[in-house]
């Protein structure tokens, strides 16, 4: 695939072939949503578990300086919204999105009245919810980043600031510029030359992926952009969430290596041992069952801030919040026959997943045991320092160290995943007023 550092060093004839290259070679997908990891089992089965793994040993060959096709490791940034910017292939015209822009109806904003019409207040429950927060950010995002110079693409970031957003803050006796986009709290020493730019910006954005096809609705994803072919200016303060060198800021010792395989070969067996049990996901009795397993696991997180540990305990709640849950969605139902028809349907669905009960167990182990592997990955990742430092804000107004939300890992042929500590990130994204990451 062309780099985007490539690209730009080709002549303007040159450059028009390379852009031609990367828009067959994209892959068809969308960046609306990576996967953690560890959800792989539950959205492919069997084929997930080997993706798990293949992404497993090639970090591992990565952060050791072994590996032939290193992957691209990219922080994951905890801005908000998701902005989607560069032209329209139609027509030419520069846009900043959401991820509506690939909707049904495109909503691509090339003027400050398309942001008007494409994000008006909405009313949910009886009650207004206004949206002037989100038409003001993309209104200044249509004014700042067209002035980067991005054309013939479009290219996705997460924003991290307005200048309204910027605060001045005093931790542990250091005076920071700091900007909370979502949960995370990002600070800057006050006194730096990244602080001094930062103060002269309108607008701050990480990018990560890069679009190209012939309309914005057959545009596929390259993960991994370089923000460096990006035009400079005064107004925007922007970078890239690809770390230069990992190898060379994470150095893993003979000894952590060896833990870490043992790690990764623990997993492996487990699921050699346990043969294919993941083919009860693909159910007729149980429609969606890879969305219900995925929010059990988000649910236990929400509620108790841990994964259970105990497989059987996993399962028996599993049923019980199905079964909770569809009883809520017959009670809504307004005819017997159909309540009759949906209460059948739940029944069918219970008797499957006893029928299922070992599969759905040992699915859990495995899980658990993916879980473990990316732990030991994180526990090293975290050494690699961003540009900024990264805190909570307490409820009393004070500040807690975090680490970064997490990182996307990106293999040769351009597929993503997401590695994050769900325990931490995940458990505060479900706060009140927070959206899931």
């Amino acid at each position: 695939m062309v780099t985007f550092k490539q690209y730009y060093k080709f002549t303007e004839g040159a450059q028009e072939l390379a852009l031609a290259a990367a828009r067959e070679k994209a892959p068809a997908i969308k960046n609306k949503h990576l996967e953690h990891i560890e959800d792989e089992i539950i959205n492919h089965g069997a084929p997930g578990v080997e993706k798990a793994f293949s992404y497993f040993s090639n970090l591992l060959d990565t952060l050791g300086g072994h590996s032939d096709e290193p992957m691209n490791i990219t922080t994951k940034w905890d801005g908000a919204p998701a902005i989607f910017c560069g032209t329209d292939p139609i027509d030419g015209r520069f846009f900043v999105g959401t991820k509506g822009i690939f909707a049904n109806i495109p909503k691509l904003n090339k003027s400050v009245k398309d942001i008007a019409k494409f994000h008006p207040d909405v009313e949910k429950d009886g009650e207004v919810v206004s949206k002037k927060s989100l038409r003001d950010k993309l209104t200044i995002a249509l004014t700042h980043l067209s002035k980067l110079g991005i054309k013939d693409y479009v290219v996705q970031g997460d924003m991290l600031y307005t200048k309204n957003m910027i605060r001045k803050v005093n931790i542990d006796g250091e005076n920071y510029l700091s900007f909370k986009p979502n949960t995370i709290t990002y600070a800057v020493p006050a006194t730096s030359q990244l602080a001094d730019k930062i103060l002269q910006t309108e607008i701050g954005i990480i990018f990560h992926t890069m679009y190209t096809g012939p309309t914005v609705a057959e545009m596929g994803a390259s993960f991994g952009f370089d923000a460096s072919s990006l035009t400079q200016t005064k107004d925007v303060w922007f970078d890239d969430a690809n770390f230069k060198d990992v190898s060379g800021q994470v150095n893993l010792t003979e000894g952590e290596t060896q833990h870490i395989r043992q790690a990764i070969e623990a997993a492996q067996n487990l699921h050699g041992q346990l043969g294919d049990v993941y083919g009860f996901i693909n159910s007729e009795q149980c429609k969606d069952l890879a969305v219900d397993l995925k929010a059990h696991v988000n649910a236990i997180i929400r509620e108790r801030g841990v994964f259970e540990q105990d497989p059987a305990t996993w399962a028996n709640q599993f049923i019980e919040r199905y079964v909770d849950k569809t009883n809520k969605a017959i009670a809504k139902l307004k005819t017997e026959a159909g309540q009759a028809k949906r209460r059948n349907a739940m029944q069918a669905c219970i008797d499957y997943l006893r029928e299922n009960w070992e599969d759905i167990q040992n699915l859990y182990r495995v899980y658990l045991s993916l879980i473990e592997v990316k732990m030991t990955f994180m526990q090293k990742l975290s050494n690699l320092k961003m540009m900024t430092d990264t805190f909570i804000e307490e409820p009393d107004g004070s500040f807690r160290v975090t680490d970064p939300e997490g990182f996307v890992a990106v293999d040769h042929l351009g597929s993503a995943v997401k590695l994050v500590d769900r325990l931490e990130f995940s458990k505060l994204n479900f706060m009140p007023g927070k959206k899931f990451g």
